[in-house]
């Protein structure tokens, strides 16, 4: 899965910003590399949110039959364990906009892309009581830390350390 933030980011090539071209680069090498996995949300964030970039990179993407569709993912009693998990109301909202992406990653690669800090951080607090969030794979295109474009061209293996469930700490 990647993020609609991670798509909205992406700029054309010759962008002088740098975040702009982390997402780019990161787009590019999944076109070569890789397939991308949409759910109906996803690809409705995606639509919404996108560069001119990352649409005319979906579109190639499509021509290279490189789209799997997951249709509706929606999981009522995975979403019911997460939201009960939430320290707040405000936690409970973010967790509700980006369950889409758990939901479709569990059903795929479990590789979630995105540049939002503040979820992977909710995620990793109840990474311990729900199991299906522990198991995903987490990386940042904007985070060299991160090494998202050496790790997407040697295969996106799993990692531990990616995983939101790993006790490594930032």
């Amino acid at each position: 899965m990647v993020d609609a933030s991670v798509a909205r980011s992406a700029g054309w090539e010759g962008t002088a910003d740098l975040l702009s071209r982390q997402c780019r680069e990161v787009l590019e090498v999944i076109k070569s590399i890789h397939s991308i996995v949409f759910s109906k949300e996803s690809l409705a964030e995606w639509r919404k949110h996108s560069s001119g970039f990352a649409r005319t990179w979906l579109i190639d993407m499509y021509g290279r039959k490189k789209v799997i569709s997951a249709g509706d993912i929606k999981d009522e009693g995975f979403r019911v364990r997460l939201l009960r998990s939430a320290s707040s109301a405000s936690v409970r909202a973010a967790m509700e906009k980006d369950a889409h992406l758990i939901e479709a990653a569990n059903r795929h690669d479990r590789i979630v892309l995105s540049r939002d800090e503040a979820m992977r951080q909710i995620l990793r607090d109840v990474a311990a009581e729900i199991r299906e969030v522990a198991q995903i794979l987490w990386a940042n295109p904007a985070l060299e830390s991160d090494r998202v474009l050496p790790w997407l061209e040697n295969g996106a293996r799993m990692e531990a350390a990616r995983r939101l469930g790993s006790s490594r700490s930032e």
